[in-house]
């Protein structure tokens, strides 16, 4: 009976992730898939991504000391409740695509709303961005 048992390569089994997939929905081999290729993507993109928000962060400060005419205390405050809030709304992303929705419908949902949100914002944005006019008297001292 033993004799009967087939063949395998243990070498070709080893080599496919049983639990990973390509893109087309095959299972991954080592060989192929993955490896620097792709962490260099997400590196860039990571990095792409801390870049965009610590330049949001110091535009920001810039704006509300400079157009909206804020205290440079105030407008600290503001900045870090604008990092906090988007750092912990990343954990509650993962939260959600963790236990609910899946990693790829949560992107999508997510984007659709922040897509939907920023064009409602620029659609009913005012003509111009500046604070009002009785903030004009705050100009003589700066």
């Amino acid at each position: 009976m033993v004799g009967m048992l087939p063949e395998t390569n243990a070498a070709a089994e080893a080599e496919v992730l049983l639990d990973a997939w390509d893109f087309k929905g095959r299972p991954a081999a080592r060989s192929t898939t993955g490896r620097w290729g792709a962490a260099a993507m997400i590196l860039v993109a990571e990095l792409n991504e801390r870049l965009t928000t610590l330049g949001i962060a110091v535009n920001l400060v810039t704006y509300l000391t400079a157009t909206m005419h804020v205290g440079n205390a105030e407008a600290a405050n503001v900045v870090t409740n604008f990092m906090g809030t988007s750092f912990m709304l990343c954990l509650l992303g993962g939260f959600v695509a963790d236990s609910f929705l899946g990693r790829y419908l949560t992107i999508a949902i997510f984007t659709a709303v922040q897509a939907s949100v920023s064009t409602i914002t620029i659609l009913l944005a005012p003509e111009r961005w500046d604070p009002p006019a009785y903030f004009s008297f705050l100009d003589s001292n700066y």
